[in-house]
């Protein structure tokens, strides 16, 4: 697994290539929009789905488990990179931080059976 597409040569992408690649209406985008209002420091899961909820960017009624929702979205991606426990920052933020998350490499298609 490449932790950045090869376009970016290593380097951390910017927040507007990040912001190209996450699709419109999408948890990944909520979390986007707050964390890129909440700069380097971050901002804890709670609060992003508080903010969410109050500024109308995402209803969080019907979703039993909105917190682990937003932590896996931001620990999936590597537009996201976990600055302390329960906190997310935009990896363009803070590009000296390793990544939290990589690129999917595919490697669930491989999946090993219990036992196995």
């Amino acid at each position: 697994g490449v932790a950045t597409p090869a376009a970016y040569n290593g380097r951390v992408p910017t927040l507007e290539e990040d912001r190209a690649r996450i699709r419109p209406n999408t948890v990944k985008f909520f979390c986007f929009q707050v964390l890129e209002a909440a700069g380097p420091e971050g901002m804890r899961v709670g609060d992003m789905m508080e903010l969410m909820q109050a500024q109308g960017i995402k209803d969080w009624t019907d979703t039993a488990t909105p917190k682990n929702t937003i932590t896996t979205a931001c620990g999936q991606d590597p537009t996201f990179v976990r600055v302390a426990p329960a906190t997310f920052a935009l990896r363009a933020f803070c590009p000296d931080l390793p990544p939290t998350a990589t690129l999917p490499s595919h490697k669930s298609s491989t999946a090993r059976t219990p036992g196995a």
